[in-house]
């Protein structure tokens, strides 16, 4: 899934989810991680390395 794939999608929302991941899951992002990401399932994978 994509940010394409959902109706509204904009970077604010995507903002807001970064941050509300990192908060639940006590990690740090780096501005290049994010960017880099490409679809949810990297976005898991980064998770899941971080925690």
């Amino acid at each position: 899934m994509t940010a394409d794939d959902v109706d509204g999608w904009d970077s604010l929302s995507h903002i807001r989810l970064v941050l509300a991941v990192s908060k639940s899951f006590a990690v740090k992002f780096s501005a290049s991680e994010i960017g880099g990401l490409k679809n949810v399932g990297e976005f898991v994978e980064l998770i899941q390395k971080k925690s």
